[in-house]
């Protein structure tokens, strides 16, 4: 038996004494005593590490309470693992500037020291060793080159075994945030006056000033008071005193932000006093006394009882009162007119406002007389009626002074309001008698009402007849369907109308009436027919349509022909391609359908459409075979090809422009790279570039294939650098860069304090650098990052945002260090300790189910290894089950994260998980499982109608009786394989109804298959006899209404009851011979009814012949007699009874009644 190092080996002894017990047991190691154990379990547990790699003897002696013993041994061999290899990165995505944090620490070896292990890192899995081996087992490294790493870390022990891992991490380049800068002007505004908000100074160090976005929160309410904007300058105006915040954040083009606050004090201003008239009434004559009020205005300083007012009656400018703090007034006019009285209102900081009002003042009013017409007096649903209160009038004032309004149906509610345009239009929507009303008013507001009665009819629109056949066209053999459902009526229903046929349009219906919208009909002889249909509405309204059919005597294959243009082109010409010209001898080009394939490589390009023209264009150079195919509607084609010669057209190349870095001083080297520049048809080292550092329009280099160059500004300021990025034909493209240089730079001076100085691990600190300074700027300027242990990995990003807070995972004693960086990147560092105690947590639980679903077979297997806690080792905690979610816990608590289970019927399953830490914090999840029952097979029934028939029988097979245990029939999938030949004819469908036509006669098994929702699959067979077509003659059957009758008779028969075994009765054709002489009276027609009307008296014999499709026909015969002479009918009477009681039911029969001229049935 051979084990690792470093395992931990349960040595157990079975032990038992036959006349006593036993007392202990001693064990031995290579004949070396480690242990003796006095208490059942009889276990010794070895720990093995540091042991050496041998065989060793375990031995151990039993003693009972007599003192004697009995021994066995066992010889096993400690053999050398291999060290296990794991390391985390921190962070998995970042940037150049960023510093990746490597950890190891949960490497481990079970045969050796996990101290004593080496370990030596690879940054780009390059196979070349980046370090030594080292105990270390943290590390850190930075990329200098943005790209996805793999980065390998091996392992290796005493022994020299080794292990590998990898992993992989994302560098981005680096974007730092921008910095916000604003200003705002009048420093010291008033309220309601305009403030111009200007950021205009922010800057990034990546991005150009311009391409920066802002956004305005002008009181710090946390509401964004613009969205983002590209303009700098933002206007805003405070309608209150008050000191604001003013809050700007900028953002740059990588989404990297920067916030700045300021504060504004808005002084108070005087707002002037809002001046309110009210009248009562407001209409009066010269003995009226209107009651003036200007109780209703307000200031925003002063209360309504401090104001004054004064009033002007005729706003003539002269006031007739002066300022007094009364606020109601009364006045009577001397005379009649419309008077504007002014009233103006004055603070007590003499801010004033005025208002005005116009007041009509008559003589003396009396009431208005109301009078209108209706045009027309009745109408219908369609109708537009004019209503004219034209002839109203009022003895004081003119009628176009009066405003009238309409009650359309007197229901107490107005439709329109009071206007003084006397004529108005209505349509009524529904039929109905309806009074109308109108109501006059003059100046006064004296009213006067008239109403009137109108009628209003409904109006039948009459129906819309549209029909559609399939196919389109077709030869002599064709069975055309035609259907006309998308007819219409406003009125009815589709279902409602009623439809008829005259397939040839000659004038006579070859059908009658029926709401059944679809119909066939195959056309005997090639030609082009015109097909007309009538639609019928309830009311009687008809409206007709017609088509036209080609029907040829067999189909030929269309000629496909075609033209492009142009006839050359390069990479950038859109080609037109014309398949106009193509035809067909049997049907028009317009019906014709074609596709493309613009490089013939089998694949069409496009699909059948009958739009003959299309374009194209080639993206690369080269000599194209096109191909084009025609379909006409029998599904005939043809094909044409043509050669199209496509060249090459040159673009202009794009030219990009990076530098580093952005903003520098006069010693600063900068680094420019065009690099990322790019030509569809040159390769980037072909490309030449060209230098001019401050956009004067002079070059300061030659032209040079060289992407990459440095350079040194000898002054400060801002410049603008240019490149020129040229091809191998001569055509270029240009990039800028903007570059801010400034004076030389003194580093900045890091502060900062925390809050609270201690705490414990849910404690959030905060930090504050808001000390720190620079000689040369605005300290809002710099911008400041924290390391949180001074790890010397940076946890957060360089921000201008000086406060910032963290929580601690663990307890201890922290040095927090802090990184100030000014617009010149010169850096100053701080740090400062604090102390974290430790607050325990409550573990985080967490479930996973494998599988997430199944039936009452499925072991499940449910994990917890996912659950954490913020103090303890996931292996110290312990969970326990309640598998029904019941509050009855299945298992104990256990450290054994993994568990399976059954559940023993279907349904849904809420499965809940405790765990719960060393210090007897707990969590809860839970999960939802889903539990079937067991799936069994679908039963298939297989139903054919009907059970047999012929070559030209449409067989309906009928899978809808089939069903499932588990599942719904309309979830089953079903398909058929009608010959049983193992080729399934159809695929799987929801459908469980399908018709199918057998080719040749013969006894067939139809085989169907039913699947069920899990997949499981049943069959069955249905048997079918099919014989060989043999065409019957029709059945001829008709009536005659009526029998008998004088010669002004009209007669009609009907045949509509005749059938054939092999078509259809609308298929079936009809002649008359009204007399029965031989001579046929009428041809063939598909319409089985017909009307007719003899001249003399008689008995006559009607003849009837059908033929059916094939040409086979029967005949049928019946009589009429036609009279001048009306004999009176016989009566005949009887009865079941002679005599009963009174409650007794008499039954009496005339049926024995006869006439010599008409039938029983019409007497």
């Amino acid at each position: 038996m051979s084990y690792d190092i470093g395992e931990i080996l349960d040595v157990s002894v079975e032990a038992k004494d036959p006349d006593g017990k036993i007392s202990y047991i001693q064990f031995y190691i290579n004949n070396i005593a480690v242990t003796s154990v006095d208490t059942f379990p009889w276990t010794y547990k070895w720990n093995t590490i540091g042991a050496d790699e041998a065989s060793y003897k375990i031995k151990a002696i039993a003693y009972d309470n007599d003192d004697d013993s009995k021994s066995d041994e066992i010889t096993i061999f400690l053999e050398n693992s291999a060290p296990v290899a794991f390391f985390t990165v921190d962070p998995t995505h970042g940037h150049t500037q960023s510093v990746f944090r490597f950890d190891a620490t949960k490497t481990y070896d079970a045969s050796d020291d996990s101290s004593t292990l080496m370990i030596r890192w690879d940054w780009t899995n390059d196979g070349t060793w980046d370090t030594n081996y080292s105990t270390e087992r943290i590390v850190t490294h930075q990329y200098e080159n943005p790209g996805t790493y793999t980065i390998r870390m091996e392992v290796k022990d005493s022994y020299d075994l080794i292990s590998q891992m990898t992993l992989i991490i994302h560098v981005e380049p680096y974007n730092s945030a921008p910095t916000a800068k604003f200003h705002f002007t009048p420093e010291t505004p008033e309220m309601d006056t305009e403030i111009t908000f200007d950021a205009s100074e922010s800057f990034d160090l990546e991005d150009d000033a311009q391409s920066l976005k802002v956004r305005w929160d002008f009181e710090n309410d946390g509401i964004w008071d613009t969205g983002y904007l590209s303009t700098k300058i933002k206007k805003y105006t405070y309608s209150e005193e008050g000191t604001y915040i003013v809050k700007l954040e900028v953002r740059d083009s990588g989404g990297l932000t920067d916030v700045l606050n300021k504060e504004i004090t808005v002084l108070y201003k005087n707002q002037s006093p809002t001046a309110v008239i009210e009248c009562t009434p407001p209409y009066g004559n010269t003995q009226t006394l209107f009651t003036f009020s200007a109780a209703k205005c307000q200031d925003f300083e002063d209360d309504t009882s401090e104001l004054e007012v004064r009033w002007d009656w005729e706003s003539d400018g002269e006031w007739d009162t002066g300022f007094d703090t009364q606020k109601t007034i009364t006045h009577r006019f001397s005379k009649q007119g419309t008077f504007t009285v002014t009233v103006e209102v004055r603070d007590t900081e003499e801010l004033s406002s005025t208002a005005t009002k116009d007041v009509f003042v008559s003589d003396y009013n009396s009431a208005p007389t109301a009078k209108f017409t209706i045009s027309p007096e009745t109408g219908d649903t369609e109708t537009l009626f004019t209503f004219d209160a034209s002839p109203s009038f009022d003895p004081q004032e003119q009628t176009s002074a009066l405003q009238v309004r309409w009650d359309w149906e007197s229901d107490g509610k107005w439709d329109t309001g009071y206007s003084q345009t006397k004529t108005i239009t209505h349509q009524f929507t529904e039929a109905g008698s309806y009074r109308i009303k109108m109501e006059v008013i003059d100046s006064g507001e004296l009213t006067d009402t008239l109403s009137q009665p109108l009628t209003v009819n409904y109006k039948n629109e009459a129906p819309t007849a549209s029909f559609v056949n399939t196919p389109e066209h077709g030869t002599t053999e064709t069975l055309f369907h035609f259907d006309a459902s998308a007819s219409h009526d406003t009125e009815d229903p589709v279902s409602a109308l009623q439809v008829r046929w005259d397939w040839e349009n000659d004038g006579m219906w070859d059908t009658g009436f029926s709401t059944t919208k679809t119909a066939t009909h195959s056309f005997h002889e090639s030609a082009t027919y015109t097909v007309k249909l009538e639609v019928k509405d309830s009311n009687g309204e008809t409206a007709t349509t017609v088509k036209d059919i080609f029907v040829a005597d067999y189909n030929s294959a269309p000629s496909a022909r075609f033209t492009y243009s142009p006839e050359t082109g390069n990479t950038e010409t859109v080609f037109t391609f014309d398949a106009s010209t193509s035809f067909d001898n049997e049907e028009s080009s317009t019906n014709l359908q074609v596709r493309w394939d613009w490089e013939n490589d089998g694949t069409w390009d496009t699909g059948f459409a009958t739009t003959k023209t299309k374009t194209h264009r080639f993206r690369e150079s080269g000599t194209y075979t096109v191909k084009l195919e025609v379909k006409d509607s029998g599904g005939l084609t043809s094909t044409a090809e043509h050669d199209i010669n496509v060249s090459h057209k040159n673009t202009p190349p794009t030219a990009v422009l990076t530098g580093s870095p952005n903003y520098g001083t006069t010693e600063t080297v900068f680094t420019f790279d065009a690099s990322g520049s790019s030509d569809l048809e040159d390769n980037l080292q072909d490309l030449l570039v060209r230098w001019d550092w401050e956009n004067d329009g002079t070059w300061d280099t030659g032209f040079d294939t060289s992407k990459t160059i440095s350079y040194s500004f000898l002054k400060d300021g801002n410049y603008t650098v240019k490149v020129e990025v040229r091809d191998t034909e001569g055509l270029s493209d240009f990039d800028t860069k903007e570059i801010f240089i400034s004076k030389l730079n003194t580093t900045p001076y890091a502060r900062f304090t925390i809050s609270p100085e201690s705490g414990d691990t849910e404690t959030l600190f905060t930090f504050d650098a808001s000390g720190s300074y620079d000689n040369e700027e605005n300290g809002e300027y710099l911008q400041v990052r924290w390391d949180w242990e001074s790890d010397g990995i940076w946890d957060t990003g360089y921000s201008t945002n000086k406060i910032a807070t963290h929580r601690y995972d663990t307890a201890g004693t922290f040095r927090v260090m802090m990184e100030i960086r000014d617009s010149g990147e010169l850096t100053d560092t701080v740090s400062q300790l604090i102390t974290v105690s430790y607050k325990n947590t409550a573990p985080i639980a967490s479930i996973q189910c494998t599988p997430g679903f199944g039936n009452t077979e499925t072991i499940f297997t449910f994990n917890a290894s996912g659950s954490s806690d913020k103090e303890d080792a996931i292996e110290n905690i312990q969970v326990r089950w309640d598998f029904e979610n019941d509050g009855a816990w299945n298992t104990d608590f256990d450290t054994s994260k993994t568990i399976t289970h059954t559940f023993p019927t279907g349904g849904t399953y809420t499965v809940k998980l405790e765990v719960i830490d060393t210090e007897g914090l707990t969590g809860i999840a839970t999960k939802d499982v889903i539990v079937a029952d067991i799936n069994t097979v679908p039963i298939p029934i297989a139903e054919v109608s009907p059970l047999s028939g012929n070559t030209r029988t449409d067989f309906t097979f009928d899978a809808s009786r089939s069903y499932d245990k588990e599942d719904a029939t309309n979830y089953l999938q079903v398909r058929w394989d009608f010959e049983n030949d193992n080729v399934w004819d159809t695929e799987y469908s929801t459908s469980k109804t399908t018709q199918f036509r057998y080719k040749s006669s013969g006894a067939y098994q139809a085989k169907l298959r039913v699947r069920d929702r899990g997949g499981l699959t049943s069959d069955t067979l249905v048997s079918v006899t099919v014989e060989e077509y043999v065409n019957t003659a029709p059945i001829a059957l008709f009536s005659v209404d009526p029998t008998s009758g004088p010669p002004e008779t009209l007669f009609h028969v009907d045949a509509s009851s005749s059938y054939d075994h092999e078509d259809e009765l609308t298929s079936l054709q009809v002649r008359w011979d009204w007399e029965n002489d031989g001579i046929w009276d009428t041809g063939f027609s598909y319409k089985k009814t017909a009307s007719h009307l003899y001249d003399s008296d008689g008995t006559y014999t009607i003849n009837m012949e059908i033929r059916d499709s094939e040409g086979l026909t029967s005949t049928k015969t019946a009589s009429v007699v036609v009279s001048s002479t009306n004999n009176v009918p016989i009566a005949v009477i009887a009865s079941d009874a002679n005599s009963g009681d009174t409650e007794t039911v008499f039954t009496f029969d005339a049926s024995g009644s006869s006439d010599t001229e008409d039938a029983l049935a019409s007497l």
